[in-house]
């Protein structure tokens, strides 16, 4: 067995520093996969042909039934490996991402997915922009607008509200009209909004998004966004309002998400829940705070996720007054004990 490394996978060329926390895995050094089947460049058909349309959502949900492995499941490491495989037959990494697309096209996009999960958001910014050359390189317009959307989305998580705007605006000019592209971009952009104060451009957004997923009910052949739904968009509400300092109305913005959460969308779950905790604790409730983050510290710890994590550590940050109250100080002791098990 070897050291435990970092989630994301070494790959010449590819930025690979964390910022903040990130998950960790271990790895048998050299070990090899059971089953033989046939390979491309290394690569196995089937991996290949079960991968075939997959996207994060799905992602997500088989990641999070991994709930046996205390740091992100090596399974997660599997599109980054299979396009090294597949490097194997040509002088780059890129050339070989292209050709995974080919056989199943959005592949690339869930790499960055994975990357951005585990905190690491210089890899999830380089695999989004390789994949954006890759939407141009097979022209599916589709693919560039969500692209376009994923890389507003990481402005906003990285704390650029006004690449955050820019990026949803792109977005939302390549969407195609009626599809669920086109109240996507709008729901990123809110959170670039919120994140500099602006609280009416925040809600337009947010009532935009609403209106146009309502008339995106026709969209129902593109396989993009389709996890896009009410309340996702609920959730996207609840954070802006936190940022907006409406912490009263996050906290039952993300209760009404969580309570349509599907139980497999684990992450998900825990992320809202995380967030919760922070309103909570917004709006003078450190109690309360500290109940809800237990929940999704639990989640953390069977998913890995730093998304989860960053926002858990915040919330510990922000419950020092209150660390003497019995629930922040279980919560606390908590949390150190999770960080030491995954350092």
């Amino acid at each position: 067995m070897g050291d435990p490394e970092r989630a994301s996978v070494r790959v010449e060329g590819v930025p690979h520093e964390p910022e903040r926390f990130t998950t960790t895995q271990a790895e048998d050094e050299g070990q090899e996969d059971e089953d033989t089947h046939p390979v491309i460049g290394g690569c196995a058909e089937k991996h290949l042909a079960f991968l075939h349309g997959q996207r994060p959502a799905f992602l997500d949900g088989y990641a999070g039934r991994h709930r046996q492995r205390r740091h992100v499941p090596h399974d997660q490491a599997l599109p980054l490996r299979l396009a090294q495989g597949l490097a194997q037959d040509g002088p780059h990494v890129a050339d070989a991402v292209r050709l995974v697309a080919r056989r199943a096209l959005g592949l690339p996009q869930g790499i960055d997915w994975l990357y951005h999960d585990v905190g690491d958001f210089r890899a999830a910014q380089y695999w989004t922009d390789r994949t954006l050359e890759l939407s141009h390189a097979v022209a599916d317009r589709d693919m560039t607008a969500y692209i376009m959307a994923r890389k507003s989305q990481l402005a906003g998580d990285t704390g650029d509200p006004v690449a955050a705007v820019d990026m949803a605006e792109a977005a939302s000019n390549l969407a195609r009209p009626g599809s669920r592209l086109q109240a996507l971009a709008p729901t990123y952009a809110c959170h670039g909004h919120a994140l500099q104060h602006e609280d009416d451009a925040a809600r337009r957004e947010l009532d935009r998004a609403h209106e146009l997923l309502l008339q995106a009910t026709s969209d129902q052949a593109s396989s993009w966004a389709v996890w896009l739904d009410e309340p996702y968009l609920q959730a996207q509400r609840a954070r802006s309002y936190a940022e907006l300092g409406r912490f009263s109305e996050a906290v039952e913005g993300f209760r009404q998400a969580i309570a349509a959460v599907p139980p497999s969308f684990r992450r998900d779950l825990g992320v809202y829940l995380s967030r919760e905790s922070l309103a909570h604790a917004g709006a003078g409730e450190p109690e309360q705070a500290a109940d809800v983050a237990m929940s999704a510290l639990y989640i953390a710890e069977e998913t890995g996720s730093a998304r989860i994590m960053n926002a858990l550590l915040a919330l510990d940050e922000q419950l020092e007054p209150w660390r003497t109250t019995p629930l922040v100080a279980e919560l606390h002791s908590a949390l150190r004990s999770t960080v030491v098990k995954q350092a």
